[in-house]
């Protein structure tokens, strides 16, 4: 008496159509659906068939986790390898800030021991000082501030010019030169440095691509002595 599944490939695809179509959110996404041809053509939907409710994709993360999008994502790269659009030798990396779903207002400020107390009573993960890179005024900043909303996502401007700090996360890629596309990735808190994740993405490009690097660039954020 349950509702019919839907094929996983349809779900992936939607998930697809989400980001690169840049939908505002899954509710919009089907509501978008019918009036898309070319969607629909996409997910290999008729005009007739009814587009599946916005809950089943929120559903199929939870179900799935990580670990399977991240299998799915090395697939993906050893494919296009396979296919000749990835040489793994000549690599790009760079990293964004991504705007956490907190709210500026969600930041309270107090000493470092307050805010110590805190994160733990909202079992964030415990910030520490790098004390192999050269200090940082952001993380000094981050011990006395902390959002409620998003406790793991730290303060972080996007520069001098850019106005006031915002809880933020850090997406640092991989990008192979040939055909650019994305062959290693990772997530950390907003105020990581780019220079700490080059080695990490490396191993990780090396081992999805089974090419060895040769040449890396970058901007000068990702300079060091």
């Amino acid at each position: 008496r349950g509702n019919v599944s839907v094929d996983p490939a349809i779900l992936l695809k939607l998930m697809f159509l989400l980001f690169h179509e840049n939908v505002a959110s899954e509710r919009e996404l089907m509501r978008r659906l019918p009036e898309r041809l070319d969607w629909l053509w996409f997910l290999g939907y008729g005009l007739d068939d009814e587009a599946p409710h916005h809950s089943v994709l929120s559903k199929a993360r939870t179900r799935w986790g990580g670990s399977l999008f991240e299998e799915l994502f090395v697939r993906t790269v050893r494919q296009c390898v396979e296919a000749g659009l990835v040489d793994g030798t000549k690599v790009h990396l760079d990293g964004s800030l991504i705007d956490a779903d907190a709210s500026r207002d969600s930041v309270v400020k107090a000493d470092a021991a307050t805010i110590a107390r805190i994160r733990q009573a909202y079992g964030a993960q415990e910030r520490k000082l790098d004390e192999t890179k050269p200090p940082s005024a952001r993380c000094e900043t981050n011990l006395k501030v902390i959002s409620t909303t998003d406790p793991d996502a730290p303060c972080v401007s996007r520069g001098p010019q850019s106005g006031t700090a915002r809880p933020r996360y850090k997406h640092h890629r991989m990008v192979d030169d040939r055909g650019g596309v994305i062959t290693a990735v990772t997530t950390t808190a907003g105020d990581v440095a780019e220079p700490t994740q080059t080695t990490a993405l490396i191993a990780q490009h090396e081992v999805n691509t089974g090419k060895e690097v040769t040449a890396a660039v970058a901007d000068r954020g990702y300079g060091t002595v």
